[in-house]
């Protein structure tokens, strides 16, 4: 979705005569009467809020009073407003600075007059900042919104509509000059372009890539969807986490990424934990230390935040069981920590793929001594209590792997757990005897 040939054709008109022959005031009040229905009438009036609002900061207008009714769209509950939101924000980002450039003989006299008298008495919008790095302020936590926009609907991941659009708002930012000094902001949106970059769907990863790339333009050459299914680049993207001056928010935003790569086709499950084992298998003790720990604060953010720590569960558990993780990190890492985070992540869950990640996690920290016995009390109270009886044969079955004992074979462990409730008496002591 782009802006409309038309619309944009009228954004280029050079002329700001217009612009003050409507009200603000009541096109912001039919916006926002207009963005409480599902279906998308009457969006021209953000773009017209985008278009007007340099002007209309000439005549000592708040900038502000354009650019909040625009972002506020991103938050409704219909995914189209949210798209057409930043949409306009896009165009906004765009025209902010661009009646600057007019000269004041440029300016048309009844503009030129009310700009006068405006300012000499509105000492309020005088004295409001009007900087690419005040905008950009108020901004980025719209655009950050739709870059985290995971929105699943009976259509599918529609949130991944959000994430382009907002993504295209990163590069106009990036393009208009609003990145040319270091702030919060910047990082922020920086980090989840980092971790989009990663992310399963084709289209939104190789946006983000190349959105990633415009930081370097002198690297040339366009990125191809080729080039961000591959192993090398995948191994690219972890390279910074070997680095000691890796920011732990950035170590985070490659991870999940990864951890979202891991929920994808085939192919780039394969490329993406292909590049995540070597590095592993590569990396120092602090280094794989501080890996196992970054994983381990994104399921504590997620149970805290109530988001769906499943890929972060199915990242874990390849990360303990096909790479030598648990022998690299250092003796003195949190393994009681992380037990309970993962506990915590699967409390209560009635989905079972979840709660099939969480025992092949058990299944791997069951080989660290200091949280054996727990974890084999875990499997025991899964085997015995939850309902569902997928999960009752795996966790069944894991606990069989880890103590080998001969009278769990040849059971139905789908059963209800109170039927072999007596079969797992003692299971607890022979694990911790092993």
């Amino acid at each position: 979705m782009a802006v409309p040939t038309l619309m944009a054709a009228v954004l280029d008109l050079h002329t700001i005569e217009p612009v003050y022959s409507f009200q603000i005031d009541d096109v912001v009040i039919r916006l926002e009467e207009e963005a409480k229905r599902v279906s998308v009438h009457g969006g021209a009036r953000a773009f017209a809020l985008a278009a007007a609002m340099p002007y209309h900061v000439l005549l000592g207008r708040r900038w502000q009073e354009f650019i909040i009714p625009i972002a506020s769209l991103v938050t409704v509950d219909s995914m189209d407003w949210r798209v057409l939101g930043l949409l306009a924000l896009r165009t906004a980002i765009a025209r902010a600075f661009k009646a600057n450039d007019a000269k004041p003989e440029e300016l048309p006299q009844k503009i030129q007059t009310i700009q006068d008298e405006t300012l000499s008495t509105n000492t309020e919008a005088t004295s409001t900042p009007y900087t690419p790095s005040a905008v950009l302020e108020v901004i980025s936590p719209t655009i950050d919104a739709g870059l985290n926009d995971y929105t699943i609907t009976e259509k599918g991941d529609v949130g991944s509509l959000a994430r382009t659009q907002a993504l295209h708002c990163v590069q106009a930012v990036r393009n208009h000059g609003y990145f040319e000094f270091d702030s919060e902001e910047k990082e922020k949106l920086l980090k989840s372009v980092l971790r989009l970059s990663l992310e399963k769907l084709d289209r939104v990863r190789l946006l983000a890539a190349q959105t990633w790339q415009m930081q370097s333009p002198s690297n040339g050459q366009e990125l191809t969807l080729n080039d961000v299914s591959s192993v090398e680049y995948f191994k690219s993207r972890l390279a910074p986490l070997s680095e000691f001056n890796c920011g732990d928010g950035f170590m985070a935003a490659v991870l999940r990424g990864f951890a979202s790569a891991g929920t994808g086709a085939e192919h780039l499950v394969q490329v993406s934990r292909m590049a995540l084992s070597d590095t592993i298998s590569r990396s120092s003790h602090p280094q794989a230390t501080r890996i196992l720990a970054t994983v381990s604060d994104m399921l504590k953010v997620q149970s805290d935040a109530s988001d769906d720590p499943q890929a972060t569960l199915e990242l874990l558990a390849f990360m303990l069981d096909f790479t030598p993780l648990i022998a690299s990190v250092e003796p003195s890492f949190a393994w009681r920590v992380l037990l309970s985070r993962v506990q915590k992540s699967h409390f209560k869950s009635s989905i079972v793929p979840k709660l099939l990640a969480a025992i092949e996690v058990y299944s791997s920290l069951a080989r660290v001594v200091a949280v054996k016995d727990e974890v084999v009390k875990k499997l025991v109270s899964m085997v015995k209590t939850n309902p569902f009886p997928r999960v009752r044969y795996a966790a069944a079955q894991t606990l069989w792997g880890l103590t080998g004992q001969e009278s769990m074979r040849n059971v139905d462990w789908t059963k209800s757990g109170k039927e072999n409730a007596a079969l797992l008496e003692g299971i607890s002591g022979i694990a911790a005897r092993g």
